[in-house]
């Protein structure tokens, strides 16, 4: 089994489109037309999120206030939720602690430059 580190995990999924010569939008530095999305899930299953999301909202605050049963079972859902993603965090710190991470200073990099923010000529 192998473990996923940051040097062998995939890049996130890109999305290319056309500008015209007039937009004000800044795609990016290189000016290719290439940019990120900000989460790597399609724009479907979002949508998909959203709609889930939104129904459980409106079920819990309609008619969870007047059936107790529906209204625990809401509450009980929502509290399994995030005691896993609390499990999830902590077992996540866990790993990068134990994990044997290889560590490069800036000053072991051939094109490394240390700035302090301080000109010399002004002291």
């Amino acid at each position: 089994m192998s473990m996923i580190s940051p040097s062998n995990s995939l890049p996130p999924p890109k999305v290319t489109f056309e500008l015209d010569d007039d937009s004000q939008c800044d795609v990016n530095s290189k000016g290719d037309g290439t940019i990120y999305r900000a989460v790597p899930l399609s724009t479907g299953r979002l949508l998909l999120i959203i709609a889930i999301l939104s129904i459980f909202s409106f079920v819990y605050l309609v008619y969870a206030q007047y059936h107790k049963y529906l209204f625990y079972s809401m509450t009980s859902i929502v509290g399994i939720f995030i005691v896993f993603i609390y499990t999830y965090g902590v077992f996540a710190i866990i790993y990068m602690v134990k994990n044997d991470y290889e560590y490069h200073s800036q000053s072991e990099s051939p094109t490394a430059t240390t700035t302090t923010g301080i000109d010399e000529h002004s002291l």
